[in-house]
């Protein structure tokens, strides 16, 4: 199965895309962060922002699922508005699509 993972280059999206993958899954992570050497062999990386509604629909393009783990952990070290754009609108963003 074709997975996207959004926010794979977080703290529980490196696990879940390293699993995914294990299980013989192709997977894509998503994320702003370049994974580097923590990248789990065979998978695609892109630079995704859930912000851009037009990038998430090209990167879900394709996919058989999604898993959707973009998000923001601590609001007050970026703003509100900005983790709001993340959590909320990148989550639309993400079921639109």
């Amino acid at each position: 199965m074709k997975i996207l993972v959004t926010g794979g280059s977080g703290f529980l999206g490196r696990g879940v895309v390293a699993g995914l993958s294990a299980a013989g899954h192709q997977v894509t992570s998503g994320d702003l962060r370049v994974p580097g050497d923590a990248a789990a062999p065979g998978v695609q990386h892109i630079r995704l922002d859930v912000t851009d509604a037009h990038a998430v629909t090209r990167a879900v393009a394709g996919h058989h699922a999604v898993v959707h783990l973009a998000s923001v952990v601590d609001p007050d070290g970026m703003g509100r508005d900005a983790a709001y754009r993340v959590d909320v609108d990148g989550s639309r963003h993400v079921l639109d699509a």
